[in-house]
């Protein structure tokens, strides 16, 4: 097992990192001081068929990799690290996103770019248990967007043990604004993508583009005109605490990007729809 030290190298080092061709899926990621819960998040993806992980670290004030150091020995997860982003780039995240892709997406056939409290969930009418099985039908596209599906606090005074999937149930309304965000699965094997737009679209060639879960043609826009997540989703949990109990858990640590937190506040009283698509995969991956 490696530790944290071994496992962390520097964001622009010009060393290959050791890919290989059946990594179908991979996985893009930025982190800062967000430890907890980023072993759920690895072996859901993993679980759901991503076969690598590039996870950026972005000047974290604790260790990241020794939550997740078998994974990095064992070549799932590649784990980079930068203490001077703020100096090389205003935007960090974008800055990351595009070294992912111009960088490693040469060697997978598709690429995904998300948060780390974001979680990639078939829904009931996907038609496939696995990512890569879905992706499959989508290859003659440049990319795949998947609409959000944001979670609030459920009520949670205390962060409940055991998987996030399961235990958070409401969400915001299907057509809220928030949901209308999008990120972008990439199609890297056609070499369709000029660069990152945004953290949520990229800038396609020409003849290239990216579609919907129903093979609608989208622009290159962070957010679509309507929610569509019978088949394909982002399940994001942006907050674990309701707000009265959430300055404790930032003093603790375990609320990595607090403006991120502070920004979702103000949903967190809509989100009362009950959304179980979540719990319903997280059952079904587990009992598989």
């Amino acid at each position: 097992m490696c530790s944290d030290s071994q496992a962390r190298r520097d964001l622009n080092a010009q060393e290959q990192t050791q890919t290989q061709q059946s990594d179908y899926l991979a996985v893009c990621a930025i982190v800062r001081d967000q430890q907890e819960g980023l072993r759920e998040w690895v072996e859901w993806h993993k679980a759901m068929g991503v076969g690598r992980f590039y996870i950026m670290d972005y000047d974290s004030s604790k260790p990241t990799g020794r939550a997740i150091a078998d994974h990095i020995s064992s070549g799932l997860v590649d784990l980079f690290f930068s203490s001077n982003l703020q100096e090389t780039t205003r935007y960090p995240q974008l800055y990351v996103y595009d070294i992912c892709l111009t960088k490693f997406g040469e060697y997978h056939k598709w690429m995904a770019f998300l948060d780390v409290d974001e979680f990639l969930v078939l829904q009931p009418q996907a038609g496939s248990k696995k990512l890569p099985e879905f992706l499959r039908d989508y290859e003659d596209f440049g990319g795949l967007v998947a609409n959000m599906k944001v979670f609030g606090s459920s009520g949670f005074k205390q962060r409940p043990p055991g998987s996030t999937l399961r235990n958070y149930l409401k969400c915001l309304p299907q057509q809220h604004e928030e949901n209308r965000k999008v990120r972008t699965l990439v199609h890297t094997a056609l070499d369709p993508a000029l660069h990152m737009l945004t953290p949520h679209n990229v800038r396609f060639r020409d003849k290239f583009h990216a579609v919907d879960e129903g093979k609608k043609p989208v622009k290159e826009s962070f957010s679509t005109p309507k929610v569509s997540t019978e088949k394909i989703a982002v399940h994001k949990y942006p907050l674990r605490v309701a707000k009265a109990a959430a300055k404790k858990e930032r003093t603790d640590g375990s609320q990595g990007l607090e403006e991120t937190s502070s920004y979702y506040f103000r949903f967190d009283r809509e989100a009362k729809e009950d959304c179980n698509t979540g719990k319903l995969a997280y059952t079904a991956a587990t009992d598989a």
